[in-house]
């Protein structure tokens, strides 16, 4: 039985001692922010329309307002025949985009796929946690945590572990 505490207490010692060192690296060389904005969070939008001397610059609302609803259903043919839309349907959603574009409303629902990603490489690393710590409490973790956090399920009624 000591065998298991001794391995417990070397790999407790690395982890903690290799987390501290990665978070000291990381505080000291935090390395560049990452830019989470998607390019329609900026209000402009070089599309690179060079003229005789300058580069023309475009704004997203510009391009909207540029868009016919003939182009669109030109555009739209094969799509139209696989999924059996009428062009009404077509001409709704120009004119609904049109008039939410001058309206004001943002096009980007503000999801980002870099977040995302991010945010499940935190749940599934808290969730993988929460499972070896399961495993290695005999499926006890519920009473561990009450242990620890004792006032706190008082405070939220949640039943005491037998």
């Amino acid at each position: 039985m000591s065998g298991y505490y001794d391995d417990l207490l070397w790999s407790s010692i690395a982890g903690i001692v290799l987390g501290g060192g990665i978070l000291i690296v990381l505080q000291k060389y935090p390395g560049e922010p990452f830019d989470y904005s998607s390019d329609f969070d900026k209000e402009e939008i070089s599309l690179n329309k060079k003229t005789d001397t300058e580069e023309k610059v475009v704004s997203v609302k510009d391009v909207i307002d540029d868009i016919t609803e003939e182009s669109v259903l030109e555009k739209t043919q094969k799509l139209q025949k696989c999924l059996g839309i009428s062009d009404d349907v077509i001409r709704e959603a120009v004119r609904k985009t049109k008039a939410d574009s001058k309206k004001g409303i943002d096009i980007d629902d503000g999801v980002n796929i870099y977040k995302a990603i991010d945010y499940f490489i935190y749940a599934a690393f808290i969730c993988g946690m929460l499972y070896f710590a399961n495993i290695m409490t005999g499926g006890q973790i519920y009473r561990v945590f009450h242990g620890i956090f004792r006032r706190e399920f008082e405070a939220l009624n949640l039943p005491t572990p037998r």
